[in-house]
């Protein structure tokens, strides 16, 4: 009996730390991406803002991420040369044109 009591606590106890722990976790935002479309390509900074955006022919050079610019490994040289600090990374794509289920406009 006594043990099964101090069970219970023991499992409550535990169910409301990962409550706590699962609450506090929250999702991080990428608030930049530089890519080399037309070259030179940045999120949010003029000229970009006037409503030409990158098509499906580019890569992705650099995301910033809780104020941190994260290089993609891909062209460094374009960060270096257009003044922009980062910190090197070298990060692979998901080869979504293998996977066995083809895109959708929502991937």
């Amino acid at each position: 009996m006594k043990n099964s009591v101090l069970l219970r606590r023991i499992n409550v106890f535990l169910l409301l730390l990962s409550l706590l722990y699962t609450n506090n976790l929250s999702a991080q935002t990428v608030t930049e991406v530089v890519t080399d479309f037309n070259g030179y390509w940045r999120s949010g900074v003029r000229p970009n803002t006037n409503g030409v955006h990158p098509n499906n022919s580019h890569n992705l050079v650099s995301f910033t991420l809780s104020g941190t610019r994260f290089s993609t490994g891909v062209n460094d040289a374009i960060l270096t040369s257009n003044g922009l600090a980062f910190t090197a990374g070298n990060y692979k794509a998901l080869p979504i044109t293998a996977l066995s289920v083809a895109p959708t406009t929502s991937t």
